[in-house]
């Protein structure tokens, strides 16, 4: 029973023999050279490729390329509304000392 591996996806209701079985794959020994060379050849190696690593000063810098220091600014200006809008209220309504 061969099947094709990138069109089974249901792969947790399959046995382990089934997938092995579906993979070409000796339960006991693995895949053969035969075939780690080939599917090397398709998938590249098996590998996780090391990405770069920013530094502290360009972390902080790009939370500001993107955007976030819109959502600051707006919360600001609300909290400086709210505020002024707060003492307003109290100056009008004679607690000046609130």
């Amino acid at each position: 029973m061969h099947l094709d591996p990138l069109k089974i996806t249901d792969w947790h209701t399959q046995s382990a023999r089934q997938v092995a079985d579906c993979l070409d794959v000796d339960i006991e020994h693995g895949p053969n050279a035969t075939a780690v060379g080939a599917r090397i050849k398709i998938y590249g190696p098996n590998e996780i490729q090391e990405s770069v690593s920013r530094s502290l000063w360009g972390m902080f810098l790009s939370l500001f390329a993107h955007g976030i220091w819109q959502h600051v600014v707006w919360v600001g200006l609300l909290i400086g509304l709210l505020s002024i809008a707060t003492q307003a209220w109290a100056f009008h309504s004679g607690m000046e000392h609130w």
